[in-house]
């Protein structure tokens, strides 16, 4: 953002990986004719970054981030950490929260994963460390969103025994 912008910094989420590329000028122009400036995308997308352990594709963020700044609008990226990949919860099928109920997450939902399994931590710093490396100098990147909805749907509330230990 210029320094003479003052104001309000209005912005939207987008997910590019649930559109089709053709679809991302037209929502970009319409984006700026609404005055948006800046979008946040990335937090749900872990799957997408990395299909399997070690391999990481961040191109569909670079196209669209670089699509979004040719119509003056800047990028916050969400680490996306609140979706765990499959091969994630295939590694270690203990990194699912237990209820207190004594229910464990199911795979597939958001922040299904143990704040507190070490699985899932290394994991989490592996993979915003990539992200930091692989955007920290792009300039339409204005912004990081270190996470999303903590306590969301009861999240909070892990039993398992990596939360008893904590």
């Amino acid at each position: 953002m210029e320094q003479s912008d003052k104001g309000v910094l209005f912005g939207i989420d987008y997910y590019p990986e649930q559109w089709p590329p053709e679809l991302w000028m037209s929502d970009a122009q319409r984006m700026a004719e609404m005055g948006i400036r800046a979008v946040r995308m990335m937090e749900l997308a872990w799957a997408v970054i990395e299909p399997e352990e070690g391999k990481l594709d961040f191109s569909i963020f670079d196209k669209a981030i670089d699509l979004f700044a040719k119509y003056h609008i800047q990028t916050v990226l969400g680490t996306p950490t609140a979706a765990i990949p499959a091969w994630l919860w295939e590694k270690d099928p203990e990194i699912l929260q237990i209820h207190p109920s004594g229910l464990q997450k199911q795979f597939g939902t958001r922040r299904e994963a143990c704040f507190n399994n070490p699985t899932y931590l290394a994991a989490c710093d592996r993979i915003v460390e990539e992200i930091g490396r692989h955007f920290s100098n792009n300039p339409n990147v204005i912004g990081w969103q270190i996470d999303n909805e903590l306590g969301h749907e009861g999240t909070d509330k892990c039993i398992c025994p990596n939360c008893e230990a904590r």
